[in-house]
């Protein structure tokens, strides 16, 4: 993992392996920000260096990565068109 920055619940995450915008989607899906929820702890529902260390990012290959960001975007794009 790379650097980690936080600061009132902020966080920076930058990684040095795979695909950004894989990383990037996978950051918002469901499963991710369940488990991200379930690692809050204390009065106003923060989230420790360990307790975000623990979560669990499985990385498919690379191809995959790039395979999954494509159809993640083309399928963005097809609602941006219904919007317009």
């Amino acid at each position: 993992m790379g650097t980690v920055c936080f600061g009132n619940k902020l966080c920076s995450l930058s990684f040095y392996y795979g695909e950004n915008k894989w990383l990037y989607y996978f950051l918002q899906s469901p499963q991710f920000l369940s488990d991200f929820q379930e690692s809050k702890s204390g009065i106003i529902g923060g989230v420790s260096i360990k307790n975000l260390g623990n979560i669990t990012i499985s990385l498919p290959p690379q191809k995959e990565q790039k395979c999954t960001s494509s159809k993640v975007e083309k399928l963005f794009e097809k609602v941006n068109q219904l919007w317009k």
